[in-house]
């Protein structure tokens, strides 16, 4: 009876072991899948993220934010968000780049640029401000200054020339008279007025061309003539550290 329950025994081990082997099988298998799975998911988003990369390069920006966004879903880096904010900044959505520039910060406080992009950030928060009219800017106030007086110069300009031709024409009064002395004073005073209009009438166009770049500067439009301070996108590497690669 002994041998026959060690027998029994003896059986149950040998038909459990198989079942045993083939969990841990199947357990290892799921182990290498999950592995495999988070290595493939990791070299798309290096592709997604490279590709974006030259679409940045090639100034085709949305391209550029939907590629690096979808690789920060697998690529939790914080260089990644910075890419993000140059796209949204180039794109000239300057609320949502100022956004994405504070969580860099938030994410990366040890950044070498931190004083940088806070002035970054300061720039992009006063573009998004709406204008608020109070009244003549200084650099209006400068431009129509300037027009102002490059008129009365001009109308100096033009007096200053009727009188040389009024002169011109006394000249010659005397020089048929024979009155020398009258014709060489007449034309001492008739070169010297003629110096004084030509300094006018340079004056003139001089000061009326700084008033109207100084006019047209204060009409435009700040965002359209936004340049950022930052300089093209930072690269990340295969072990999520910052790396340099070309095109």
């Amino acid at each position: 009876m002994h041998k026959f329950y060690l027998s029994c025994l003896f059986l149950l081990i040998l038909c459990c072991l198989p079942v045993g082997l083939y969990a841990q099988a199947q357990k290892e298998q799921t182990a290498v899948s999950a592995e495999d799975k988070e290595a493939m998911a990791k070299k798309q988003a290096m592709a997604d993220y490279k590709q974006g990369s030259k679409a940045f390069q090639d100034k085709d920006f949305d391209q550029a934010l939907l590629l690096f966004t979808k690789a920060y879903r697998v690529i939790k880096n914080p260089i990644m968000v910075y890419n993000i904010a140059r796209c949204f900044e180039e794109k000239r959505d300057f609320k949502t780049a100022a956004n994405f520039y504070r969580e860099y910060l938030n994410v990366a406080q040890n950044s070498d640029d931190k004083l940088e992009i806070l002035l970054t950030i300061n720039v992009l928060e006063g573009l998004d401000k709406p204008k608020v009219d109070v009244g003549m800017s200084s650099t209006q106030l400068w431009g129509w200054s300037s027009v102002s007086v490059g008129a009365l110069f001009l109308v100096g300009g033009i007096l200053t020339g009727i009188e040389v031709v009024d002169q011109s024409d006394r000249m010659s009064k005397f020089a048929s008279q024979g009155n020398l002395s009258g014709y060489q004073s007449l034309q001492n005073d008739r070169n010297q007025m003629a110096l004084l209009s030509d300094g006018l009438y340079l004056g003139s166009i001089a000061l009326t061309s700084v008033g109207v770049y100084l006019l047209i500067q204060a009409l435009s439009d700040p965002k359209a003539n936004y340049r950022s301070a930052q300089e093209g996108m930072k690269p990340i590497a295969q072990d999520g550290f910052p790396f340099s690669f070309s095109f």
